[in-house]
C-alpha cells in the first residue's frame, strides 16, 4: 500500500538517524543473539589517575590571641570571622574584587585555623594543596612551612601544591596551621587538601592516613579508602572471554555512579556514558587469544569540592547556601558523601551471528 514500516526500540536518552531507501530493497541487516552472559566480578589491580586526596574542612579556629572555637565546615567559620569583624560576607551581592582594588584595602586583625588528621602510614610523599597560599603562614605539627612555590598546580591554577617535609610528619595525630596575621576581605577561607598516594580511613569527621589496598572492587570507593577521591581509576580485567569467528562481544551494565566507563586494550578505546550502557568491544580482542583489558572508570569531583555535609545527599536542585547548611540539613560529626564508583550488573556478552 505504498507505506514502509519498521520497528525502533529507544532507551531514555538515545536517538537514531534512519535512512530509508526509495527502492524499497532490504539492506541485509546482520543479525545476532545473545548466547552467554560473563558477570565481571571481585577485586582487581588497578591505577590511579591521580594522587589521593584527604579533605581538611572542618578546623577549629580562633580570633587574635583568644580562645579555638568549636570546629565548623569552612565556609561558616569564614562568615563567622567576617560577622566579628564586621565585614560583607561573600558572594554575589558584595563589591567585586576587580572594582575594589580602586578602593583601600582594610586590615584586621590575626585568625588561626587548626585542623588534625591522623597518620597510621607515612607515604613517601605528601602535598599540600591550598588556595592564596602566600596569605597564610603554615605549620605542621610547630614546623614552619616554607611558602616555596614550586610552580605546580592541581586541577585548576588557584590550588598551589606545596611539598611537605616527610620528618614533620608523625604517626598519631598530626595537627596543621593556617595564620593569617591581618585578615582582609580579599582573603577566602577555603578548603585545604592532603595530596599523596595513601588511602583514608574516614570515620565520623575523624580521618587517618593508610595504605593504598592492593586490589579494588568496581564498587563505591568512598568506604575504599578514597572517600574524597574525584579523579579516575583503571581496573585490569584478566580472564577476557575467547569468541569464535561469528561472534562478538559487548560489555554491558546497567546503571553507574561515574561520569563514563573507558573500555581499552592498550592501543584502542570504547567509551560507555549513557543509555543502553553497552559497547561492542570486539575489535579490541584478538579473536582466539584475548589479551588484558583495561577499565577507565572516571568520577566528577563532587566529594571533593562538596557539598561535603550536606543533606539530603542529592537535591533535586543545589546552589551556594547548600554549602552552608543549618539544622537538619547540616551533618556536622560526619560527611554526607555520595556513591563514586558502583558499576550495577557488568557483564561480558557473547553474541551469535543467526
Amino acid at each position: 500500500n505504498g507505506r514502509t514500516v519498521f520497528t525502533l526500540s529507544l532507551t531514555p536518552p538515545e536517538e537514531r538517524l534512519s535512512e530509508i531507501d526509495p527502492s524499497g530493497r532490504p539492506t541485509g541487516v546482520s543479525a545476532f543473539t545473545s548466547v552467554k552472559d560473563i558477570p565481571i566480578a571481585g577485586a582487581f589491580p588497578y591505577t590511579l589517575n591521580e594522587k589521593n586526596l584527604l579533605a581538611l574542612d572542618m578546623p577549629e579556629y580562633k580570633i587574635g590571641d583568644g580562645e579555638y572555637e568549636t570546629p565548623d565546615e569552612i565556609l561558616k567559620v569564614d562568615r563567622k570571622i567576617r560577622d566579628f569583624y564586621g565585614m560583607e560576607y561573600r558572594g554575589g551581592e558584595k563589591l567585586q574584587p576587580w572594582y575594589k582594588k580602586n578602593f583601600e584595602l582594610k586590615k584586621y586583625g590575626k585568625i588561626t585555623l587548626r585542623y588534625t588528621f591522623n597518620v597510621d602510614f607515612v607515604p613517601d610523599s605528601l602535598y599540600l594543596i591550598m588556595e592564596q597560599a602566600g596569605e597564610f603562614d603554615k605549620f605542621l605539627n610547630g614546623n614552619r612551612i616554607e611558602n616555596t612555590d614550586s610552580g605546580e598546580r592541581w586541577t585548576d591554577i588557584c590550588y598551589h601544591v606545596i611539598p611537605l617535609d616527610a620528618e614533620m610528619i608523625r604517626k598519631g595525630t598530626n595537627e596543621l596551621l593556617l595564620q593569617v596575621s591581618e585578615f582582609h576581605d580579599n582573603i577566602n577561607l577555603e578548603a585545604v587538601y592532603l595530596y599523596g598516594n595513601f588511602a583514608v580511613d574516614l570515620k565520623g569527621t575523624r580521618q587517618t592516613i593508610i595504605p593504598l589496598p592492593d586490589k579494588l572492587k568496581l564498587a563505591d570507593i568512598v568506604g575504599q579508602g578514597l572517600p574524597f577521591y574525584g579523579a579516575g581509576i583503571t581496573y585490569t580485567i584478566d580472564n577476557v572471554p575467547e569468541i569464535a569467528e561469528s561472534q562478538c562481544l559487548f560489555v554491558e551494565l546497567d546503571d553507574m555512579e561515574a561520569a563514563y566507563l573507558a573500555v581499552s586494550n592498550g592501543e584502542s578505546t570504547k567509551t560507555i556514558a549513557f543509555k543502553p550502557f553497552r559497547c561492542d568491544i570486539t575489535d579490541l580482542v584478538k579473536k582466539g587469544n584475548a589479551d588484558p583489558l583495561y577499565f577507565e572508570v572516571v568520577f566528577n569531583r563532587r566529594n571533593v569540592f562538596g557539598p561535603l555535609h550536606m543533606l539530603p545527599k542529592k537535591p533535586l536542585a543545589m546552589g551556594p547556601f547548600d554549602f552552608v547548611t543549618e539544622g537538619e540539613r547540616f551533618v556536622r560529626d560526619g560527611y554526607s558523601l555520595v556513591n563514586q564508583g558502583e558499576i550495577k550488573g557488568l557483564r561480558f556478552v557473547i553474541q551469535q551471528a543467526l
